[in-house]
């Protein structure tokens, strides 16, 4: 596990491997300030730190493989939040349950003695928010190994380049009257040459050369005769014409106009997903493919925290939409290969700007 600089009042409280969070493996330490995940394996990521007092709420959870997760909520300069999962991953025979336990415990009191910190000291969120670093893209290093350059462009840049030239070959008819042309003007060279030579000497009259013209064969094209039009006669049988077969699609599942429900699409052919849907600590685990439709217990105030991931490397569409009493109240889509939808919003604002 990396060791990343520490303040001079920071200490390590709490410190795990293999926890996955937005599908990156990393280690994971909680401090008395901050929580900051490293990636060991690879060095050209810088840890990511988030000061504990962006975080509004820590819940439990588990994927459908019986995985422990930590959901945290965590607040933004907009005055909104957003979640982020911390995966527990299991080898087989493995129990992580305890110790997940453990960091939800130190996590729900440092958060909250980190917040009201921040209050007394008038720290707003904005400030805190500004502290998070998720800059986590590797910076390449060239063969030499001096780190810190950026790899070489793999393509010239728009208008670097000269633009290219077509070539087209020429015809047998035209390098017989290039090569004639050619003829034509070395043979009157070499005569004006001569007639200067012979004058320049002193030893006579100027000749004045005879230029006799080479003859050149001039090719006319045979003309070309238009070709016949043979008009086609029509026919009087009826035409007999065949409808191409309409496609099916996927029959739709009404959705109630009473309750919350939750309903995700994706192709039957494009493999499963995974994730769960629900209020914050109630939430109901997600398995499925195709169209997944679910009634959640849900009430008027509750925080909806929903996270559906992509198991297949496609580019196929995946959709969730959250209704309310028959109307759609929240949506989001992705086409990223192993993509993940996560919404999270507070239901009561959403049916207070829907039914005005």
């Amino acid at each position: 596990m990396s060791n990343p600089y520490l303040n001079s009042d920071e200490t390590i409280l709490l410190a795990t491997h293999n926890v996955i969070s937005r599908s990156v493996r990393s280690d994971v330490i909680l401090t008395n300030q901050r929580l900051i995940l490293s990636v060991s394996s690879h060095t050209q990521f810088r840890p990511k730190t988030i000061p504990l007092a962006v975080i509004q709420t820590v819940t439990k959870t588990e994927t459908a493989n019986g995985d422990p997760i930590i959901t945290l909520s965590i607040a933004t300069a907009e005055g909104a939040t957003q979640p982020m999962d911390l995966e527990f991953s299991q080898k087989p025979r493995e129990q992580r349950k305890q110790e997940c336990d453990e960091w939800i415990k130190k996590l729900g009191e440092q958060t909250a003695l980190a917040r009201e910190e921040a209050t007394e000291k008038g720290i707003s969120i904005t400030e805190l928010v500004a502290e998070i670093t998720v800059d986590e893209t590797p910076v390449a290093a060239p063969q030499d190994g001096t780190p810190g350059t950026q790899p070489a462009a793999k393509y010239p840049k728009k208008g670097s380049g000269k633009a290219c030239q077509p070539s087209f070959p020429l015809s047998s008819s035209s390098k017989t009257m290039i090569i004639a042309t050619v003829a034509i003007v070395i043979v009157i060279i070499a005569v004006l040459a001569g007639a200067y030579i012979h004058s320049g000497s002193g030893l006579g009259t100027p000749i004045t050369p005879v230029v006799t013209p080479v003859p050149t064969t001039l090719i006319t094209a045979a003309p070309t005769t238009p070709p016949t039009i043979t008009p086609v006669p029509t026919s009087t049988a009826a035409l007999t014409i065949i409808q191409p077969p309409t496609p099916t699609s996927t029959p739709q599942i009404p959705i109630p106009q009473t309750g919350v429900w939750v309903r995700v699409e994706y192709p039957e052919n494009a493999g499963n997903y995974i994730g769960y849907v629900g209020p914050a600590g109630r939430q109901i685990a997600v398995n499925a493919t195709g169209l997944w439709t679910k009634q959640i217990p849900a009430a008027q105030t509750d925080m909806l925290d929903i996270s559906v991931k992509k198991q297949s490397g496609t580019g196929d569409q995946l959709t969730i939409n959250v209704y309310n009493n028959g109307e759609l109240v929240n949506s989001g889509t992705t086409t990223v290969p192993f993509g993940t939808v996560e919404l999270h919003f507070n239901l009561k604002p959403v049916l207070s700007n829907s039914s005005s």
